[in-house]
């Protein structure tokens, strides 16, 4: 049974940054096996893990009964009964005995096979005549399935497993590993993430410090200063010049709309629209109608083509479902924090820190990718946090 559960979340999680389809296929498998593993062995079953992942999506489903359009409501649940199944297949695989080390090994091993797919994007851009720092720039978005906010999250997870899943100090090469993962995390230019990560990178510096842990100090150090340096030096075209952020963060003058991406812009448009509804949302169903004509009203054309969510989590449920829908939200950090904290689970408090703080950038929940990642990772993390 183990191996067999450990060779099916492993190819769950190795194919899930290229192949979006196959990771939904090895976890149906792994949540198969998982339920008959806790069938058989009752005592394995946590009800508190469970129960968050289930009322988050028990309250989208109840989003359907006020929501006129109930196909997209349906789509909204169907999107998130991840969230049903992976805290399973983490419950029955820590029954088994798998560690955290053999999640390190699966991302570390599906981030390897990513390379291979953007190395090959990068070689065709040179083919095509363009410089290699061109090329590199060029294939930030070429993963097949993950888009790059979610292949960061995706990488996250190897950089924090490297940091926190081992004590003894790593050999050149794993350094090397390390080093080479970071450059990758910085090339992809997700902005917010970059921040989250910095802040991360941070706080286990300061944990190193207290608790004299070595690895993880001098991994704190590189995993900021590889960045720093990388942004002094312009090495990568990057996405921190000042008039970009500002054009994305800036309201228009005049109550005029604007013309091009801007967040804060989207941001306040998911409240103004959630005013409208402020005791249960606009329900599972309408979120885009509601937001679109909310775009049209104001005259955002650029955000009303394409269709465009919150791009911020917390809001977007807030609109969605109203106050009881965020608390249920935000339950899915407090309960595993709380426990975290408590044991003192640096790799489940960074974990959650991270998402906590990517997520006010990006609607990471809409799509099997966000939900995926975040409660495989949380749910195992948080089942195994008493080994930790």
């Amino acid at each position: 049974m183990k191996k067999a559960l450990e060779i099916l979340c492993g190819l769950m999680l190795v194919v899930f940054p290229i192949w979006g389809p196959g990771a939904s296929f090895f976890m149906i498998l792994s949540g198969l096996l998982s339920v008959y593993i806790l069938i058989q062995n009752r005592s394995a079953f946590d009800w508190k893990l469970w129960m968050p992942f289930v009322a988050y999506i028990a309250i989208y489903a109840f989003g359907i009964l006020w929501s006129d359009n109930v196909d997209l409501g349906i789509a909204a649940v169907r999107v998130r009964l991840g969230m049903i199944v992976l805290p399973l297949i983490a419950m029955a695989a820590v029954h088994v005995g798998i560690s955290r080390r053999g999640l390190w090994s699966a991302t570390a091993l599906g981030f390897l096979v990513s390379m291979v797919f953007m190395g090959v994007d990068v070689v065709s851009h040179v083919l095509d005549g363009e410089s290699f720092r061109d090329s590199i720039d060029g294939s930030q978005l070429c993963l097949p399935y993950a888009h790059r906010a979610y292949f960061m999250n995706y990488l996250m997870v190897v950089l924090l497993g490297w940091l926190l899943v081992y004590k003894e100090m790593p050999k050149w090469y794993s350094w090397l590993f390390y080093s080479f993962v970071i450059a990758v995390f910085w090339t992809l230019q997700g902005r917010m993430n970059i921040v989250a990560m910095m802040g991360v990178y941070a706080l286990a510096l300061l944990y190193a410090i207290l608790k004299k842990q070595n690895r993880v100090l001098f991994g704190s150090v590189v995993g900021i200063a590889i960045p720093l340096l990388m942004l002094i030096t312009n090495a990568v075209p990057n996405r921190f010049n000042p008039d970009g952020i500002e054009s994305e963060l800036a309201l228009p003058e005049d109550d005029a709309a604007p013309t091009s991406v801007a967040r804060t812009y989207v941001w306040l448009s998911g409240i103004e629209v959630y005013k409208r509804n402020p005791i249960l949302g606009v329900g599972s169903g309408d979120m885009h109608q509601e937001l679109n004509a909310y775009f049209e009203e104001t005259g955002y054309t650029f955000g009303l083509e394409r269709n465009y969510n919150t791009h911020n989590d917390y809001i977007q449920t807030l609109m969605t479902l109203g106050p009881i829908g965020l608390l249920l939200l935000l339950l899915l950090f407090v309960r595993p924090l709380w426990k975290a904290w408590k044991s003192v689970d640096m790799l489940l408090v960074l974990w959650l820190l991270y998402f906590g703080v990517v997520m006010m950038s990006e609607s990471y929940f809409d799509r099997f990718a966000g939900v995926f990642l975040f409660a495989s990772v949380t749910s195992f993390l948080w089942a195994t946090t008493k080994r930790a």
